[in-house]
């Protein structure tokens, strides 16, 4: 990844779930890590407090955030997919 991306687990993973709901929510980045099968890790937290936890893919290049600063504010739309799963699919950095 980069200098704002490791495989260090210094993250209370218990803070963060994964989000279940559709629609578009605004975060600031905590952390992003690179997982073992290739995939990365974002934690964030949402303007009201919530923590969590978003997969990103490498077919998807990360959505863009391999090179996106800790620190940042982005926005991230959520979808259902086919099997009814909710994923991230598109990211914006605000700042």
């Amino acid at each position: 990844m980069n200098k704002n991306s490791d495989t260090r687990y210094d993250v209370d993973f218990s803070e963060y779930h994964f989000n279940d709901h559709p629609g578009v929510f605004t975060y600031k980045l905590h952390k992003k890590l690179k997982t073992k099968n290739g995939n990365m890790s974002i934690f964030v937290q949402s303007v009201n407090g919530e923590k969590h936890q978003i997969t990103l893919f490498p077919d998807s290049h990360f959505l863009g955030m391999k090179d996106v600063k800790v620190g940042s504010t982005i926005r991230v739309e959520f979808v259902v997919s086919k099997s009814g799963k909710v994923y991230a699919k598109s990211i914006e950095v605000k700042e």
